[in-house]
This record gives C-alpha cells, sequence and structure tokens, in this order.
C-alpha cells in the first residue's frame, strides 16, 4: 500500500492521476491518496510521501526537488472579452481580481529581467480556499494569480488563459517529503520518479512559465 498526501487542487490534477498509472502498471501496489491543504505528519499517520509547495519545514524529513512552481496571472476568455486583456502589470489595478489569502492583495511579479513590481489586487471575492479563487476565475468574476501547475490543466484546454505572460512570482519548488531512511521502499521510489515525468512533461509543453 502506497499512502500518498498532497494539496487538494494540486493532488486532484497532479498527483491522482499518477497514483492511477503507477497502480496500473504495477499489480503488487495500491494506492491511497489523501487531499489536504493542512500540513500532515508523515510519522504519525503513517504516510510514505507527501508531494507540497514550498520549502519543506521539518527537517526530519528527506526532500526531492521535482520541479519549480511559479504564481502567474490567468482570467477567463469569458472575462477578458468582456474586460479587455492587460499587457502590463500596471493595467491589473483596472481589473477585477480574486484573492486567495495565500497570495495576499498585493501581487508580486517579477519579470524575465528580474526586476521585481507589487501591484495592488482590488477584489471584492476572496477565499482562503486557493481552488475557490479558481474556481471564481473560471467562472469569468475576475482574474486570479495561482500556481501554474494548479492551472496547467486548464490552460491546455482553453478554460484559461495566460495573461502577462512575461511575469510571475518568485519560485517555489514542487517537491516530495518522506522519512528518513536508509531503504527507500520500492514503491515510494517508483512514485517520486513518476511524479517527477509527470510533471516535467507537462513544463516541456510550453505551459510552465520560462
Amino acid at each position: 500500500m502506497l499512502r500518498v498526501s498532497a494539496p487538494v487542487a494540486f493532488g486532484r490534477a497532479h498527483v491522482s492521476p499518477v497514483c492511477r498509472d503507477l497502480v496500473s502498471a504495477h499489480p503488487r501496489i495500491s494506492g491511497d491518496l489523501r487531499l489536504t491543504d493542512r500540513m500532515v505528519d508523515l510519522i504519525e499517520e503513517g504516510i510514505d510521501v507527501v508531494v507540497r509547495i514550498g520549502p519543506p519545514k521539518d527537517s526530519r524529513l528527506v526532500m526531492r526537488k521535482l520541479i519549480d512552481d511559479y504564481r502567474i496571472v490567468v482570467g477567463a476568455p469569458e472575462y477578458l472579452e468582456r474586460r479587455g486583456t492587460p499587457t502590463t502589470p500596471a493595467d491589473l489595478e483596472g481589473h477585477d481580481c480574486v484573492n486567495y489569502r495565500g497570495v495576499g492583495t498585493h501581487w508580486r511579479l517579477v519579470g524575465v529581467d528580474g526586476h521585481a513590481i507589487e501591484v495592488p489586487a482590488v477584489s471584492r471575492l476572496q477565499s482562503d480556499s486557493g481552488q475557490i479563487a479558481l474556481d471564481w476565475a473560471l467562472a469569468g468574476c475576475g482574474l486570479v494569480m495561482n500556481s501554474w501547475v494548479d492551472v496547467e490543466p486548464d490552460l491546455r484546454t482553453g478554460r484559461l488563459v495566460h495573461i502577462l505572460p512575461g511575469w510571475r512570482s518568485d519560485p517555489a519548488p514542487v517537491c516530495t517529503l518522506y522519512p528518513s531512511s536508509r531503504q527507500l521502499p520500492s514503491r515510494v521510489r517508483l512514485f517520486i520518479d513518476a511524479m517527477a515525468g509527470w510533471l516535467n512533461e507537462r513544463a516541456s509543453r510550453g505551459v510552465a512559465p520560462v
């Protein structure tokens, strides 16, 4: 039994299909995927491996970085047809935004030359759930700043459009964490390799910001 934990939105979009394919390819492996945005205790909860976005805070765990994540600005085609498409970060001040409290009401954007700017994101809708903020953006309520790994499926299908492609947030690692062990179980090693392959394949499609 491979027990995996991951954030809700990221887990649904990326970890779930990796677990599905792994179980399909390896008849001796079973999967138990637990999606939560809280910080789990792997040892206390008997979890083999956790996928997280951002640097680890538990020194007892071993980290393997899979890929860099960035927050990017996206919007639904319906909203952009109605309100127009921003061409500079300053243009965001005239647009409706939906806010995930983890990002805040001021969006820090870094250009390809390394220049950083903070712009106020005026919003009448905010939530402590990144998935809810994304749902609002998909419904055409405004622009949202979200992780590219979370919005990649919607960018691929055209439900969302990448705004200001030359700008993004500071990077944060997408990593796997597992308890320190000299003998890493083969089921965990297979999962980590598959997870890295899945994310790098999507980055190679040009969806990830450069």
